[in-house]
């Protein structure tokens, strides 16, 4: 009964609005830290792709349980893959109960641990 409602009173379209809109000032504000790394994502979506440098020595699955330590959901690319060569990347995701300050400080945190080739199995 609240669905019918909700679309019949503009609710539904109000709060998916909101929702587009959140998703695309997280995905901005990756950009604006990431964007070095060439991140590819949907504006409207809460995950993005963050391909690694291949000249970095790391392991997607150590850098995605950094995050997930960090509180940064984060998937390696083996997760995807169809075959036993995955790419040097993980899925992120962007969504959550963090607000956009404490997401841009976890961001800067990847982004600078990254830049300084910590070893992520040490961390």
């Amino acid at each position: 009964a609240l669905a019918p409602r909700w679309i019949q009173n503009g609710t539904l379209h109000t709060v998916r609005n909101q929702q587009r809109e959140l998703s695309r000032q997280r995905q901005r504000r990756a950009r604006q830290v990431l964007g070095h790394l060439h991140p590819v994502a949907n504006e409207d979506g809460f995950h993005l792709w963050l391909p690694l440098p291949a000249s970095l020595p790391v392991n997607p699955s150590d850098v995605a349980v950094f995050l997930r330590n960090h509180g940064i959901s984060a998937v390696s690319s083996a997760a995807f893959c169809t075959d036993n060569n995955p790419p040097q990347a993980m899925r992120m995701c962007l969504g959550g109960p963090v607000g956009l300050r404490e997401l841009e400080q976890r961001l800067n945190l990847l982004r600078d641990v990254l830049q300084e080739n910590v070893n992520f199995t040490m961390i």
